[in-house]
């Protein structure tokens, strides 16, 4: 047995013995005492409920660890199945009508996953920025303006962001959702290639209506995208740059932020039910210096290779185990500055197509055009989920390394997953 699981197993077992000692002194104490006792029951119960959940993690990270070693797909990308595009393009509701129940009896209106609204008219979303072109620091893009007046589906709830560039932490965004497959084309930004999906609040949305929505004017005008530095250099101005200053604030133990996706529709109960049963198992790790979930074997590489297999758009890529991507990596888990994220784990031993090469990105720091060294693949339906960062919803590209990849025989060429 691996060592990593060895772990997994040792505190499965240590919180579920626990928990069976705890709750056979309760009643053995209210047994000894009487009847009048029974508060003792109930304190065993609060004392054992903790390490019955660590257990129950426990089970459940051995079984997604078993499900990745056999080349099966990630349970929680399983769970959430009915929340992706393709889903939603077909139609399946996924509980949208319950949603909308359950909306009726909180005070809050925000949109819900899979439900359909039309894009305001620019005169009307013209209205609601200032002069800087933005809403609640939010700039509303020269690449959205072909959507006005379109129709398109709630993709997710973006009730918070990840500050990357700036102190790593979760920030409160509000009235914000992702719309189903529209992404920026970077075309108003000198041809960036990043991807990200466009940010749409809520005042330039409304429900789907019988009404006809007003065309977009031919020529409006916009703030511009681009300034130059004191180096002499360009600066970019775009939605991703802005985050942090249309964002405020995000307590850690504000618990709202992990119900907000769940009641939006972002996951299913039972991928919410999984993932935080997968972060307290990995909390109770992390205390006693046990190994967490997913596991990547460390590497102490000082430099690390550049692979090149040729790949382009269409072509048809199998992701490598973490146990083969790990010689590949140095000792911080990257490869050539890029880093291996360990939510990338889920994808492990599965297939796609390569959606497009990447050379040219936007820092969202700095606002500056970076140039890859390396040029890095995003792959088709391949995207961050967010569950290690409390579900996350802005589906931000994944940027893989050739290194991480093989391509697969045209002879094995199938759907991929």
């Amino acid at each position: 047995m691996s060592m990593h699981r060895q772990s997994y197993w040792k505190t499965t077992l240590l919180a579920a013995s626990g928990a069976i000692l705890v709750l056979v002194v309760a009643y053995g104490s209210a047994l000894w005492a009487g009847l009048a006792s029974t508060p003792v029951i109930a304190v065993g119960w609060l004392l054992a409920l903790p390490l019955l959940a660590t257990a129950a993690g426990g089970w459940v990270v051995l079984y997604r660890d078993a499900r990745a070693a056999r080349g099966q797909h990630d349970l929680f990308l399983a769970l959430v199945e009915t929340r992706t595009e393709a889903a939603l393009s077909a139609g399946i509701d996924g509980g949208l009508q319950l949603r909308r129940w359950l909306r009726a009896l909180l005070p809050t209106r925000q949109l819900l996953v899979g439900e359909y609204v039309e894009i305001a008219a620019w005169d009307e979303v013209a209205r609601t920025l200032d002069d800087q072109g933005r809403l609640d620091g939010l700039s509303f893009q020269p690449e959205m303006l072909k959507y006005c007046g379109q129709r398109a589906q709630v993709f997710r709830l973006v009730d918070k962001i990840y500050d990357y560039g700036g102190k790593k932490d979760l920030r409160r965004l509000r009235c914000t959702v992702l719309l189903r497959h529209l992404r920026c084309d970077g075309a108003a930004h000198d041809g960036c290639q990043t991807g990200c999906y466009l940010l749409w609040k809520r005042a330039w949305l409304r429900l789907v209506t019988t009404g006809v929505v007003a065309a977009a004017p031919a020529s409006p005008q916009f703030p511009p995208q681009k300034s130059t530095a004191a180096d002499g250099g360009s600066c970019y101005t775009c939605q991703l740059t802005q985050l942090v200053g249309a964002s405020s604030r995000l307590s850690p133990w504000d618990i709202g932020q992990d119900l907000r996706p769940l009641l939006a529709g972002n996951l299913t109960l039972s991928a919410f039910v999984v993932a935080m049963l997968t972060r307290l198992f990995n909390g109770v790790q992390a205390w006693r210096g046990g190994t967490a979930f997913p596991f990547i074997p460390a590497s102490s590489l000082t430099s690390t290779p550049t692979i090149s297999l040729g790949l382009v758009a269409a072509d048809e890529v199998s992701v490598l185990s973490a146990d083969a991507i790990s010689p590949t990596l140095d000792s911080k888990g990257k490869n050539r500055g890029l880093w291996f994220d360990p939510d990338m784990v889920k994808h492990c031993g599965q297939r796609y197509q390569v959606l497009k090469r990447v050379e040219r990105i936007i820092d969202d720091a700095s606002g500056r055009m970076l140039t890859m060294k390396t040029p890095c693949l995003v792959l088709q339906g391949v995207s961050y989920s967010g569950e290690g960062l409390r579900f996350c919803a802005q589906q931000d590209p994944t940027f893989w390394r050739e290194a991480w990849l093989q391509p697969v025989p045209d002879a094995q060429v199938g759907p991929a997953p």
